[in-house]
C-alpha cells in the first residue's frame, strides 16, 4: 500500500465501491477490522449458520485522481474524509 501511496494513489474505494473515499479514511476497514469480521463469521459457522457469513473484504483499490478521470468514474463522494473532488 505504501508503494502505491507514493505512486500519488491517494483516492480509495472500498469493497462496495458505492462511495470514493480518502485512502486514509476511518470508514474503510482496516486490516485488524477485516481479520476480525473474519473470525467471527467463522465462529458463526461453528455455531450452525450458513457458510454465507464467511467473506473476506480486501483492501480498498488505491487510485490516482488522473486514472479516475480517465475511467470516468463517477461516484459519491465519502461525507466523512470528502477526499477533493476530481
Amino acid at each position: 500500500m505504501e508503494a502505491q501511496l507514493d505512486e500519488g494513489k491517494t483516492y480509495a474505494m472500498g469493497s462496495t465501491t458505492s462511495r470514493l473515499h480518502r485512502w486514509d479514511c476511518r470508514s474503510l476497514m482496516s486490516l485488524e477490522k477485516r481479520v476480525e469480521a473474519m473470525e467471527m463469521g467463522i465462529e458463526a459457522v461453528r455455531h450452525g449458520h450458513s457458510r454465507s457469513y464467511l467473506a473476506w473484504l480486501g483492501p480498498p483499490s488505491l487510485f490516482t485522481a488522473q486514472e479516475l478521470r480517465a475511467k470516468e468514474i463517477r461516484r459519491k463522494r465519502c461525507e466523512l474524509c470528502g477526499p477533493d473532488p476530481l
